[in-house]
């Protein structure tokens, strides 16, 4: 197993990390790559080669798509603000980053395109202050911002990151939901900055959580976007998290910075 493990990970060395692709096949996230020759081949097919140019930081993804998440990969966008516009009400998205600026500008764009339709939208934030959250989805692009608020349609909401609640799971989890969506009718269009995983138990507690809600996704009425910013998942953190969060979601958009990114349904 050792020695498969090794010539795999030198098949896929150009176009991902030699270490998390031997980490990612310990995972058993696909049961189809044996064959080094085969993975060369099908990192070629997938591009995986130019993924890991892309995204340089993103050996994360670069890795998983490289060891056959492209096979199970739709509706492929190299433009993920485009992407983030068109998710629909039911689809569960992750958005990964390490460009800030450019998460918010994705951010925007998939509130702004609920808004303009008169639907509800929500931020939650466990970190930011909501009059600094507003004027930077306002700069990000969704122009007139007050105008939503005062009409009732926007919604920006400080509340506890769901990874530090003490509380039993499904009773903080119903709570949070009911007063999220207090008064908002779906379609609706959520987006989360909830999480600076540190701790392993932070990390079960997210995962519970991005579990349940990919489970009622199709029948809570609306769109949700999960956003991470990767400098704030502790390095040990990072490849534990990675795998269980990305199959928890629909589908998965990337901001490594530089108005560079991809969006993907995992279907």
């Amino acid at each position: 197993m050792v020695s498969r493990l090794d010539e795999i990970g030198k098949a896929t060395r150009n176009c991902s990390s030699y270490q998390i692709s031997k980490l990612y096949l310990k995972w058993q996230l696909t049961d189809v790559w044996h064959d080094p020759v085969i993975v060369e081949q099908n990192c070629k097919d997938c591009r995986g080669r130019l993924l890991w140019k892309s995204f340089k930081k993103y050996i994360l993804i670069a890795s998983y798509l490289a060891l056959g998440l492209e096979t199970r990969a739709v509706e492929w966008s190299e433009d993920p603000v485009e992407f983030a516009m068109n998710l629909r009400a039911g689809d569960h998205s992750i958005l990964i980053y390490h460009d800030s600026y450019d998460a918010r500008t994705i951010e925007a764009a998939f509130l702004l395109t609920g808004l303009l339709r008169g639907e509800h939208a929500i931020y939650l934030t466990a970190f930011e202050d909501p009059a600094w959250t507003s004027k930077s989805l306002e700069e990000a692009g969704v122009r007139d911002i007050e105008r939503y608020h005062d009409q009732g349609l926007l919604k920006i909401l400080k509340i506890k990151s769901p990874a530090d609640e003490t509380e039993e799971f499904t009773h903080a989890f119903g709570e949070l939901y009911k007063k999220v969506l207090a008064g908002v009718k779906p379609p609706y269009r959520l987006v989360g900055r909830l999480y600076n995983l540190v701790f392993e138990k932070q990390v079960e507690r997210n995962i519970k959580v991005e579990t349940t809600t990919q489970n009622m996704s199709k029948v809570i009425g609306g769109s949700i976007m999960c956003s991470y910013d990767m400098s704030k998942i502790s390095d040990q953190m990072q490849l534990p998290w990675f795998p269980p969060a990305v199959k928890a979601h629909h589908a998965l958009i990337s901001a490594p910075g530089g108005n560079r990114g991809v969006g993907f349904f995992m279907r």
